[in-house]
């Protein structure tokens, strides 16, 4: 799908916790490093998934009796 999108220059949004854009570079992190069609915004905030709200975590439901 980057591969795709990146060749007919569409508009793509890609969100990861994890992305090493400085280290090896791979078919899809040349795609995402290519300064003419990319641009790259760290953002330094909490990673809000693994909060815990009202004793159970996201996506889980409490046992109901």
């Amino acid at each position: 799908i980057i591969v795709h999108r990146h060749n007919a220059r569409l508009p793509t949004i890609i969100t990861s916790s994890s992305i090493d854009v400085t280290g090896e570079s791979g078919p899809i992190t040349s795609r995402v490093r290519d300064p003419s069609v990319s641009m790259l915004i760290h953002m330094d905030a909490p990673d809000f998934r693994v909060k815990v709200r009202g004793g159970s975590k996201r996506g889980q439901r409490k046992a109901s009796r």
